[in-house]
This record gives C-alpha cells, structure tokens and sequence, in this order.
C-alpha cells in the first residue's frame, strides 16, 4: 500500500505549529498516526511544541494518545518532560491517556513530574499510586529529593509518600538528600511534623478516653 505523500508533510507542518496546513493535509488523506524517520507521531511533536489547539485537532481526528515516539514517550510523558503543562496533561487524559505510562527506564509519570508540583498533583489527583516504584525501587518522592524539588516533597508526602522507603539495594529517601543540606532539613522537619501529629492524635484519643468513662458517684 502506498504511503500518502501528505503524511510526512502533515508532521513537519505540526513542528512549525502550522494549523491550517495541518487540516489541509488531513483533508488529502494524510494518515494522522504516520511517523517521521526517526519515530515521532505529529502528536508527539505537537505535544513537544506545546500547541493545545493543535494537540485537540490531532486527537479529534484520531491521533492515538498511546502511541511511542522516538525516545520511548507517550504524549503523556512527553508533556511532562516539556513543561507539564496541566491544561496540555488534562486534555490528553481526557482523551484515555494513561496515568500508568511508564519509560523506556520504567519510570513512572509521576516520577517524571518529580519537579513541577501542579504536574504531580494533577496525575496524583486522577489516581496516580504515590508509592509506585521503578524496577530498582525508586519512587517519586526519592527522585523529587534527589532533584531537589521541594515544593513535590512537601506534596507527595502530604498525599502519603512513604518516606521511609527503600530501593532494591537498600537506598532511603535521606540517602538521595545526602548532596543537599536544605533537602536533609526539610525531611527532618516532615518527619518531626509527623512526629509531634501522631502524639497529638495519641494524646487527643486519651482524652476522649477519660471524658467517655463514667464518673465517680455519677448515676448510670
């Protein structure tokens, strides 16, 4: 079967974000889904070029959200690796991108929002597993440590991050702090917050212990 000619056309116009052109080579049949020499969708390269309007028309006409371009990406994960734009990550999510997606090194795409918080939060809020690790064990709030991304620190271990987990060969979160001096006190500061709230929790359920017991000489 013969490759329409209007397909590599239609990917090179996506990379200069021409729109009209676009529509054009799809109307003269270019096949939506077709690769460039070296592996890229004209999704792919839209996402990469982060044209929203150009990634909805893509999809619109058909453009398959779970396709790998040359490095391995979906459009998913190429979002994030450009910016984590949210409306660019809502709208391929929408389209049936998948939250699990993982890379060529199996990392998760939480991981690979380790340092854009409003990234993280959005995958985290349509179902990400926060204590998903690699194939050595790496999770997303070692990276977001080792990455210095404070702000995903705070967030992932607000959203349950296990910050006492290891890797397969035994690496703790406070082992991939080790380079940052203001990385190390801000663990210990989350591990003393968690601290001082799970006495309170333990105090304010003795309370509550004491005030239910019956008290002396009080009628039944």
């Amino acid at each position: 079967m013969t490759e329409n000619p209007f397909s590599k056309e239609l990917i090179l116009a996506v990379a200069t974000d021409d729109l009209a052109l676009v529509r054009l080579f799809l109307e003269r049949g270019a096949d939506v889904n077709a690769k460039s020499g070296a592996g890229d969708t004209a999704l792919i390269r839209a996402v990469q070029t982060n044209s929203l309007e150009m990634v909805r028309e893509l999809l619109q006409r058909g453009a398959d959200v779970h396709a790998r371009g040359s490095s391995g990406d979906t459009a998913l994960l190429t979002a994030i690796e450009y910016g984590g734009h949210v409306e660019m990550m809502k709208l391929l999510l929408a389209c049936g991108a998948s939250i699990d997606d993982r890379d060529r090194n199996g990392h998760t795409t939480l991981m690979r929002a380790s340092l854009v918080p409003e990234a993280a939060r959005l995958l985290l809020d349509n179902g990400a597993d926060v204590n998903e690790a690699d194939k050595s064990g790496v999770t997303a709030l070692m990276t977001a440590v080792e990455r210095e991304g404070h702000a995903c620190i705070r967030l992932l271990v607000d959203r349950g991050a296990d910050i006492d987990s290891k890797t397969n060969a035994g690496k703790t979160v406070f082992d991939y702090g080790s380079n940052s001096p203001q990385t190390q006190q801000l663990l210990e500061k989350i591990i003393e917050e968690k601290r001082h709230a799970i006495a309170l929790g333990r105090q304010q359920r003795l309370n509550q212990r004491a005030m239910s017991r019956p008290r002396p000489g009080a009628r039944p």
